[in-house]
């Protein structure tokens, strides 16, 4: 099984979809994100939407677990400090090899 939680803006998304696929032969993926890509200079310079990660596993030969075939919209509440907090709507994909 590979997690990963709200990554895909922290490196190019099909580098680390492939990295992911080359880990796993059998077994489960769990991607959770909110699509945040604006990382100012730093940011990922081919972003995916939640429709093209879904081709992008299928791809990559996973097939992605009915109850996740269509985009959510999962309440994430980020907490800075104690003033301040983002509120996110995430997404989550089960998908299996």
């Amino acid at each position: 099984m590979i997690i990963g939680l709200n990554v895909l803006e922290l490196m190019e998304p099909k580098i680390l979809l492939k990295i992911m696929s080359n880990q796993i032969s059998n077994g489960h993926l769990v991607i959770s994100d909110p699509y945040d890509y604006d990382r100012g200079i730093n940011s990922v310079k081919q972003p995916m939407n939640e429709n093209i990660l879904r081709e992008k596993l299928i791809e990559f030969k996973f097939k992605i677990i009915k109850n996740t075939k269509k985009p959510s919209f999962t309440p994430w509440n980020l907490r800075l400090y104690d003033r301040a907090s983002l509120n996110y709507k995430v997404d989550i994909i089960i998908a299996k090899k």
